[in-house]
């Protein structure tokens, strides 16, 4: 199991760094900090998302609106 997310870690960072460099291609030079910076916000919400649901055992048990 530990090894398994060390290897899902492990693709995830590729990832990170791929779509950095995409953006790199894609845009041009005064719009990439905008683009580069929305790229790390919605990484830093998907991050929050994933602490916040395996903290306390999940908040899917305590959403009631869910069930």
């Amino acid at each position: 199991m530990i090894a398994s997310r060390i290897i899902q870690a492990m693709g995830a960072g590729i990832l990170v760094q791929l779509v950095q460099i995409i953006i790199l291609k894609l845009y041009p030079i005064e719009s990439r900090g905008a683009a580069m910076g929305i790229t790390s916000i919605l990484i830093a919400i998907g991050l929050v998302g994933i602490i916040l649901y395996v903290k306390d055992g999940g908040l899917k048990e305590k959403i009631t609106c869910l069930t």
